[in-house]
């Protein structure tokens, strides 16, 4: 038996195998004939839902690259694209995906299907930007499903947890890409925005007497009260400087 952990090693599984499709009937083949099969992204989940005793499937060797849609609101992408890939090519392009979080390791299917991670109302989670998946289902069919074909299927696959299917594709919606240098002057198209936005920044470096700096402060006492001095010490140097 072949043998996977996640990233922290806290998940690890003892696969009957794991197979690396390269085409989307190679993937299909394997679907049809498994008895039990689990797809693992990069295995940056701390929860086992890649466990198995049954095939595992990896699809980072999947044919394909990125396809942008016309008018260009949405691209299609492999389902095993780190989101590190996909954004580098997403910024070739000049665009960029509509929100993510501080890790770019994840799959992309991966994050989407676990509900990777939202920012508010406004700003969901990846799959909130969700267009369309290209399905491989249980009995090797490829199914292609949106918002007005297979519509129940399609709401139901953006945070399925692989339970519908393997996708082997999938259409995200994306945004003109910004610059740094885009946000020059927003003080003056944006009096409120650009004021929250510095006492978010603020509250972020732990400037009194910012929420940001009695969360830090209460982490230190509980260390100091803990007896972890060195720790405490540690954290406080690194919060400075």
């Amino acid at each position: 038996m072949a043998e996977w952990r996640n990233w922290s090693g806290s998940v690890v599984a003892q696969p009957e195998r794991i197979e690396r499709p390269k085409t989307e009937a190679a993937l299909s083949q394997i679907v049809t004939e498994a008895k039990r099969v689990r797809v693992a992204g990069t295995g940056h989940s701390f929860m086992p839902l890649c466990e198995t005793d049954g095939v595992l499937l990896s699809l980072a060797d999947m044919d394909g690259g990125l396809e942008v849609t016309p008018g260009r609101e949405s691209v299609w992408a492999p389902a095993g694209m780190a989101i590190g890939e996909l954004t580098a090519h997403l910024w070739a392009e000049g665009l960029s995906l509509a929100n993510q979080g501080d890790i770019d390791k994840q799959a992309i299917a991966g994050a989407l299907s676990t509900a990777t991670h939202g920012t508010g109302r406004t700003l969901g989670a990846l799959s909130t930007f969700a267009r369309g998946f290209r399905l491989v289902t249980a009995d090797g069919s490829v199914v292609e499903c949106d918002e007005t074909r297979e519509a129940d299927l399609f709401q139901a696959q953006r945070v399925s947890l692989g339970a519908f299917g393997v996708i082997a594709s999938l259409r995200q919606r994306n945004v003109i890409g910004d610059e740094m240098d885009d946000i020059a002057g927003l003080f003056f198209r944006a009096p409120t925005e650009a004021v929250l936005m510095l006492i978010f920044l603020l509250s972020l470096a732990g400037i009194p007497p910012l929420a940001g700096f009695w969360g830090k402060y209460f982490i230190f006492l509980s260390l100091i009260e803990t007896g972890h001095y060195a720790l405490a010490s540690l954290a406080v140097l690194y919060s400075v400087f």
